[in-house]
């Protein structure tokens, strides 16, 4: 099982920030009645360190909005989906191109696999993200014990 950095932790919990607010949860199933999605959604959110990524979030607004903007547009309001194409480089193919690596100085034909792609904002600025997240990691170890934690179910999922 893999281990996620802090500044990993603190990226998934954004990136599924907006899914553990949901009353959907993590997963994008309807989960019956609202009562239901509401125990849920309290479920999944106290589960993890959501409501500590929210006040450094806050913070991050309150002191680096240039940086905010970058960040939520980055990993808040990104679109995932996902896609076929080369799971080695992450690169989406058509079918039926023939995609090619070089491996030991020799050309081998990479089958096409499930691959997450991501589409963000293209007037991103990766530099303000990285300062962002550096501020996030250093505002989380300033005010809070305990390192950033994901709910159980999406780490075996991150961590596999």
């Amino acid at each position: 099982m893999r281990h996620l950095s802090q500044r990993e932790t603190i990226i998934e919990l954004a990136r599924t920030l907006n899914n553990a607010r949901d009353a959907d949860g993590l997963t994008d199933e309807p989960s019956g009645d609202r009562s239901d999605r509401l125990l849920l959604n309290a479920y999944i959110y106290h589960q993890g360190s959501y409501a500590e990524v929210e006040r450094c979030l806050y913070r991050l607004r309150d002191w680096h909005q240039e940086c905010y903007w970058h960040f939520t547009e980055r990993y808040l309001a990104s679109e995932r989906r996902q896609t076929l194409g080369c799971p080695e480089c992450g690169q989406a193919t058509e079918a039926g191109v023939r995609h090619m690596h070089r491996v030991n100085r020799k050309q081998r034909k990479v089958e096409r696999g499930p691959i997450i792609e991501e589409r963000w904002h293209p007037g991103v600025d990766m530099t303000r993200v990285d300062r962002a997240l550096d501020f996030l990691e250093a505002d989380w170890k300033r005010h809070e014990v305990r390192p950033p934690q994901l709910p159980v179910e999406l780490f075996r999922i991150l961590a596999a």
